[in-house]
């Protein structure tokens, strides 16, 4: 169980950085502030209803697994 939640950790690090390169991209003189606004605000949509939680979640369940 242990195993699976830090894969899912992970993962979700994995997307955090993966984010912040293509946002990165996007300050790219050929696109346009439009754009740029309508990307980031869909990453903050993804960010806010679908990793956020995931995220907390897995800190939260991570420590209560821990045994001795």
């Amino acid at each position: 169980m242990l195993l699976l939640i830090n894969l899912i950790q992970i993962a979700v690090l994995g997307w955090v950085v993966l984010q912040a390169l293509r946002a990165q991209m996007d300050v790219a003189p050929g696109i346009s502030s439009d754009a740029r606004r309508i990307r980031a605000a869909r990453r903050a949509e993804i960010w806010q209803k679908q990793v956020r939680p995931i995220a907390l979640t897995m800190m939260l369940l991570g420590p209560g697994l821990v045994w001795d």
